[in-house]
């Protein structure tokens, strides 16, 4: 399967979590017209990018990262609203922050996407 990112209807439940979960933190979040990207986050201060990951059992999930990035206080919390503990929304360019998120969510019993 080639450039799955574009499968609008595979990634629907994901477009939502992440539509919920960053409401309120002042961006907008679009489909990306990008190859191998599904959608990003805009904000004057920060961008970003959700891109399919491929798992090793065949499966696919939404990773993000940070495209521009002036402000890291406003990333931290985006990394936090997302996170959840399956690999959705995995961050690997943002561990720390990412963990946090994930022991958080935890924590908060946060419902999972799939």
């Amino acid at each position: 399967m080639g450039d799955v990112s574009k499968e609008r209807k595979l990634w629907a439940g994901v477009r939502a979590a992440a539509q919920t979960r960053l409401a309120g933190l002042g961006g907008k979040l679009v489909d990306s017209d990008v190859q191998y990207e599904v959608m990003r986050w805009i904000h004057d201060d920060l961008v970003l990018i959700f891109y399919p990951h491929k798992t090793s059992a065949g499966n696919y999930h939404v990773r993000v990262r940070a495209g521009k990035c002036a402000d890291r206080k406003l990333l931290r919390k985006c990394v936090m609203a997302l996170a959840e503990n399956t690999c959705h929304f995995q961050f690997p360019t943002e561990r720390e922050f990412h963990d946090e998120g994930v022991t958080q969510a935890v924590k908060e019993n946060r419902p999972i996407t799939h």
